[in-house]
């Protein structure tokens, strides 16, 4: 994880130093030039990485399965209840 993490950091910085080598006028005027820290690179890899992500839903799916084969062991409670009312003129 540590070694992604590594490479999607250089890709990055070397990919931001290539785009300065363009002088202003080869620019794009769309672009918004940001300035990262190494911290917000490492954030940003942790929320787009799709390894760290596919845990997540495995975690969560996990969970759900305890708690289902937990409810198997739990009992069940069950009730019914009927009303009749005869009326007094026909019995």
């Amino acid at each position: 994880m540590k070694k992604i993490n590594l490479i999607f950091i250089l890709i990055v910085l070397f990919s931001n130093f290539a785009y300065s080598e363009q002088t202003v006028e080869q620019r794009p005027t769309s672009v918004i030039h940001s300035v990262y820290t190494l911290d917000d690179l490492y954030k940003l890899a942790l929320e787009r990485s799709e390894k760290i992500r596919i845990s997540e839903e495995d975690l969560f799916i996990s969970e759900r399965e305890k708690d289902r084969a937990l409810s198997a062991l739990l009992p069940t409670l069950s009730a019914y209840w009927d009303v009749r009312q005869y009326n007094e003129s026909k019995v």
